[in-house]
Order: structure tokens, then sequence, then C-alpha cells
């Protein structure tokens, strides 16, 4: 069997895993973002042949799956986009999906079931045993991203300004952000917020670890804040799964992003959270986002193959 070769695209980091035939994980590079909303199609070709270069593999003959930040949002700039990539690798055979879906391939191993994605961004991809995959969440920033890092960042500052002028009894955020910020008078926040975290949705991800600290230190209204995160992300769970017809059967639930880190305050209560609503089977990814893209492409070109794709991916994943 051919080499193959997985592309887990994001929005600030791409990863590139060379698999041998067995399965073995070969070489594994990581480059920069391959979102084409944010650098425009010619350089995320540029990173690709980058990035597939130090893979020392070449291109010709070997399977690829690439999942693309955003892919499948904007069918015309999608067209436009799965062209340049072919054009730019006639050797390769390619399949690009969003790398969301890709997750779902891998944290699921191909089985049916959803997948909750939260880092910096929230949303879950979900599919049956056939059919096309469905999706919760992650609408856009704007008015989405519901319990994501950005969320509660956002959240962070909305519960610091109510602390501030007292719509809200001062908690141990108060002093924690006032730190952090190096504010003086409290309403330089403004200033400090539109010119260096307004642009930003990771910088103001970020101020999701002082949410947390505050609320490790007993504030009341952080904890409500983490509380209406975890059911926002169990709503974006539901939404998946009841497009998918599951019958009276346990749904497969996995997780993936740097919330799900903390255990305590985020995991644990999620899991409590969502079982009781759906009987779910939550499990940690049993494969990586890499693994999920080159196991879509090894559907879309190899599919008799996809069976032994997957368990040689099992033997070898140390996820």
């Amino acid at each position: 069997m051919e080499r193959l070769i997985g592309i887990d695209g994001g929005g600030s980091k791409t990863r590139f895993q060379l698999y041998g035939a067995s399965g073995r994980l070969l070489a594994e590079t990581v480059a920069g973002t391959t979102d084409y909303h944010q650098i425009g199609i010619e350089s995320v070709v540029e990173t690709l042949r980058g990035g597939l270069g130090e893979l020392g593999a070449g291109v010709s003959g070997c399977l690829a799956g690439f999942g693309m930040p955003a892919f499948g949002e904007n069918k015309e700039e999608d067209e436009k986009a799965l062209f340049e990539i072919q054009r730019a690798f006639p050797g390769l055979r390619i399949n690009v999906e969003n790398d969301v879906y890709c997750a779902w391939a891998g944290a699921m191993a191909f089985s049916p079931g959803v997948v909750v994605v939260c880092g910096t961004g929230s949303m879950s991809v979900g599919r049956g045993r056939t059919g096309a995959p469905v999706r919760a969440g992650g609408w856009t920033e704007f008015f989405s991203d519901e319990g994501s890092g950005y969320w509660l960042g956002k959240k962070a500052l909305e519960i610091f300004s109510k602390q501030s002028d007292c719509r809200l009894p001062k908690g141990p955020l108060y002093g924690l952000m006032r730190q952090h910020l190096n504010i003086g008078d409290d309403v330089e926040v403004n200033g400090i917020i539109d010119s260096g975290y307004a642009g930003s949705r990771r910088k103001t991800a970020s101020l999701q670890m002082v949410l947390l600290d505050a609320l490790k230190q007993g504030d009341e209204a952080a904890r409500a804040a983490y509380g209406q995160a975890v059911s926002e992300l169990v709503l974006i769970v539901l939404g998946a799964a009841r497009q998918l017809d599951f019958g009276d059967e346990p749904i497969n639930v996995s997780y993936i992003g740097g919330l799900f880190d903390e255990k305590e305050y985020f995991l644990d209560p999620f899991m409590l959270e969502l079982k009781k609503h759906i009987r779910a089977n939550v499990h940690a990814p049993k494969l990586s986002p890499c693994h999920g893209a080159a196991l879509l492409a090894a559907e879309k070109f190899e599919k008799e193959r996809l069976e032994e794709i997957r368990q040689n991916f099992l033997r070898f994943s140390k996820v």
C-alpha cells in the first residue's frame, strides 16, 4: 500500500504527518496557518509545498488528506481554493475537507458519533453509519462560538466591567484582571482591549485563563460563566445528535480542544451535564486530526482499503 499523508490545517499552525504502508508514523512537521481567508490561497499553496517538502516524501504517488480551516462555508471560494491546490500538486491524490470534519474522523476512528471542538472557537460535527456529516455551532465569532475560549475571554471582560461599576460584587476576577492587563484606572481597559485584543480571537481567548484563575479562587461570577459555557457545549453536541438517527442506542461522543484539558472545572462538568440529556459514551480522541484527514482521503480514493488503514492507524497511534 502506498504512503499516506495527513494534514491538519489551523488558524495558527498546520501539522503534516507521513505514514508508511503499515500505518506507522514516518515523519512529521509543523508550518504556519493554512486558512485561506487569512492569508490567501497562494500562500496556502506555498505552506503546503513547504510542509510536504519537509516530510522528505515528495508528493508523487502519495494519497493525502487535508483538513482546511473554514472549508465548506463558501462554495465559490472553496472551488477556487480546491482548483489551485490540485493544480499545484498534480501527482498527489489529495482530498480536501473541513478541518473539524477531519477532527471527527480521527477522534471517532471513523465510527458513528459526534465530536465537539472547544478551543479558541467551538462547534460539533457528527456522522451516522451512512450519509453526510452534520454540524452544529461554529457559525461566526460575531454571534456564535458559544462556550469557547474566545467566548469565555469576552465573558471575563464583561464580568470585570460589572464588578468595576458595582453591577456585580467585586470578586477575585476584578483584581486578577487589573493585574493581568496592568490597569491603573479601570476605564483604561477600553483602550487596552481596543488596541491589543479586539482584533485577535486568540488574544481574547487567552483571557479565559484569568477567568479560570478567578474561578479557582472562588469567584462566583466566574463559576457561573464556566457553567454557562458547559451548557452551551452540551447544546452544540445535542444539535448535531438530533440531526442523526441513533434510535435508542447510546451515542459515541468525543472532544477536542484546549479547554477540555481542564478536567475538574470543564471536562467533568461537561460529561455530567451531557449525560443528563442523552445516553452517551464519552471518550478521549482515538486518533489525531491528521489520521482523520488521511482516513477521509482513503474513503474517497481507496474505500476498499479503508478498514485496513483504520486498523493500522489504531495499532500504532499514541493518541
